[in-house]
C-alpha cells in the first residue's frame, strides 16, 4: 500500500547535522569496503547516541545523520538537547576511533515535519530552512569543530558558551550566522 502522510504541521525544532570524518576519506582511491566498515558502526554509534538524547534521525547518508529535536512532542528545549548530543556523539566517535573526527552544525527555526506510515513502520521527515542551513554548515566546517547558528544560540540562552567562527577561515558563512 502507498505511504499515508499522518500530519503536516509547522514546528519549532532543532536540527543537528553531523558528518564523520576518518582518515580513509582523505583517499579517493580508497576501497568502497574499507570505507563502509571503518563509517558504517561509527554511524551506528552516532544514532544510538542522538536516541539517548531525544533525537530523530531523518537522514543517514554514506559519512553524515540529520537529527530532529522537538518535531514530535513540543520540548522547550530542543536545541540545548541538539547541542548535548552533537557534544555526546563527537565524544562517543573520538573514544572509538581517536583518528576520526565530527564536525556538526546546529540550526533552530521553523519547519515543515511530516510523519508517513509505511509499510515498514513510521517515518519522519522534515522539510525547511534549518535542514538546509545545518548541512550547509556542517558541510562548511573543518574537522573536528561543532557551530550553531545565532538563532540556536538564542534557544540555548546562557545553557552554552560559545566561540565565534574567525571570518577569515569562513567567509561565505558569515552573513548567516
Amino acid at each position: 500500500s502507498p505511504p499515508v502522510a499522518l500530519e503536516d504541521t509547522r514546528k519549532q525544532i532543532s536540527v543537528l547535522v553531523v558528518e564523520i570524518v576518518t582518515p580513509v576519506q582523505a583517499y579517493d582511491a580508497a576501497d568502497p569496503e574499507v570505507f563502509m566498515q571503518t563509517v558504517e558502526p561509527l554511524l551506528d554509534l552516532g544514532t544510538s547516541v542522538v536516541k539517548q538524547q531525544a533525537g530523530i534521525v531523518v537522514h543517514r547518508g554514506q559519512a553524515d545523520l540529520t537529527v530532529i529535536f522537538g518535531a514530535l512532542a513540543p520540548v522547550e528545549d530542543h536545541a540545548l538537547l541538539g547541542v548535548q548530543a552533537a557534544l555526546a556523539v563527537s565524544r562517543a566517535v573520538h573514544d572509538a576511533d581517536q583518528a576520526t573526527q565530527v564536525k556538526a552544525a546546529i540550526d533552530t527555526g521553523e519547519a515543515i515535519v511530516r510523519v508517513r506510515m509505511l509499510p515498514q513502520g513510521w517515518r519522519v521527515e522534515v522539510n525547511g530552512p534549518p535542514v538546509r542551513v545545518a548541512q550547509r554548515l556542517a558541510h562548511a566546517l573543518k574537522h573536528g569543530v561543532i557551530s550553531v547558528t545565532s538563532r540556536t544560540r538564542k534557544a540555548v540562552g546562557d545553557s552554552l558558551m560559545v566561540e565565534a567562527l574567525d571570518p577569515s577561515t569562513y567567509p561565505s558563512l558569515m552573513h548567516d550566522q
